[in-house]
């Protein structure tokens, strides 16, 4: 089968999903009898969709120029400009990653949960081709989102900064975070659906656990007004951690610190530390290590979708 072909499937594939997100007639919501009326829901359910996408999208950028205004803007913090990289840096990866699991589970929760890959089953298709379908839908939660972070904070730290060698960094940072952020985020849906979605315990820790998933619906709102409002607060906040922090070998170390001191170095290697720049890189380089063998657990994760749907044949 095609690519096209297979990515028009994956559309319609997808457009069942977000409206399965949306309205989630499974828990008993009455739909419409009317053919148009449910045509019209399902356009709402696939703009509404592409609206949290865009409004990540937006976020997404207004963090990025927000964390570098103190830089574009010569703002004496007090602080060692290379710290300061890292507080950017750090606090960027930090934001991506809450925003970016955060707009994709609910819909990536609808996908693990949803019928619709039964009924792929039915048609004439192997579990390959399955398997590139919701690979593809899987890929058109994030994209949007994804794709501005790859092009706009690198871009804007390079600007900044004056480095292609940090913005590249920067990059790659971007990168492993996207990628933890998605094997995040099916983690969790993956959890919700077995324990809150499918379950119908009435015992204690589950209606613990649906109070939890209810709250994640909200976190998105508060979150991303904290983030966005703040940001230049928490990347100052972050570098005067740094600086206050007596071992900060250790600290890089630690996602997504490790990106931070790496970016910092890169930019400014005269006036960073040596030993800090080998800790930093041995650290990204383990961490860019665990995102390939995400992204292996999120391809064996797919396939076994597929092959749950093929035993249904």
């Amino acid at each position: 089968m095609k690519f096209s072909e297979l990515w028009r499937i994956s559309s319609k594939v997808y457009r069942e999903i977000s409206f399965q997100s949306i309205f989630a007639f499974r828990v008993g919501a009455i739909l419409p009898q009317k053919d148009s009326s449910i045509e019209r829901l399902i356009r709402n359910a696939e703009l509404n969709t592409l609206i949290s996408k865009i409004l990540t999208t937006i976020f997404i950028a207004a963090f990025s120029f927000a964390v570098f205004a103190p830089t574009a803007f010569e703002v004496k913090t007090g602080i060692p400009k290379e710290l300061v990289m890292v507080g950017e840096v750090t606090a960027f990866l930090a934001a991506l990653l809450f925003l970016i699991t955060i707009m994709g589970l609910q819909v990536t929760t609808s996908l693990i949960s949803s019928k619709v890959i039964d009924i792929l089953s039915s048609l004439p298709m192997s579990k390959r081709e399955i398997s590139w379908i919701i690979f593809i839908c899987f890929i058109r939660i994030f994209d949007i989102p994804l794709i501005a972070a790859l092009l706009l904070f690198p871009t804007i730290h390079t600007f900044c900064r004056g480095s292609l060698a940090s913005g590249f960094a920067s990059l790659i940072a971007i990168g492993v975070t996207g990628i933890f952020a998605v094997a995040l985020t099916i983690g969790l849906a993956i959890f919700f659906y077995s324990k809150v979605l499918r379950g119908g315990e009435r015992s204690r820790g589950s209606m613990i656990l649906r109070f939890i998933f209810l709250i994640v619906w909200v976190l998105p709102t508060l979150g991303t007004y904290l983030t966005i409002n703040f940001a230049t607060q928490i990347a100052g906040t972050i570098a005067s951690m740094t600086q206050a922090f007596s071992s900060a070998q250790y600290m890089a170390l630690i996602y997504p610190f490790s990106y931070g001191f790496l970016a910092a170095y890169l930019a400014y290697p005269s006036t960073s530390s040596g030993s800090l720049f080998i800790i930093s890189a041995f650290a990204s380089a383990v961490y860019a290590a665990c995102a390939l063998y995400c992204l292996k657990i999120i391809a064996e994760r797919i396939r076994m979708l597929s092959t749950e749907a093929g035993k249904s044949r």
